[in-house]
């Protein structure tokens, strides 16, 4: 087999898992935005929910479909 067939498969595979921990760590990571912006106190929280409620839920949809996509990819190979 050429060296370069072997290359890409490897590429591929890094690929794939780099997806799968990319989507792990925005999932954690929206999970700790929500839970903060529940946590903080009464003077800054409406401050606190406008900025990190939003981030989490996009960066819970992205997690998600990371890991989707990551999912969907190793099913192939």
């Amino acid at each position: 087999m050429d060296l370069r067939v072997l290359l890409i498969i490897e590429e591929e595979d890094v690929n794939s898992g780099t997806r799968g921990l990319t989507g792990a760590v925005l999932v954690l990571s929206s999970e700790q935005a929500f839970s903060h912006s529940m946590l903080i106190g009464f003077p800054h929280q409406i401050f606190a929910q406008t900025i990190l409620l939003p981030f989490a839920a996009v960066s819970i949809v992205a997690g998600i479909a990371f890991l989707l996509v990551s999912l969907f990819r190793d099913q192939k190979s």
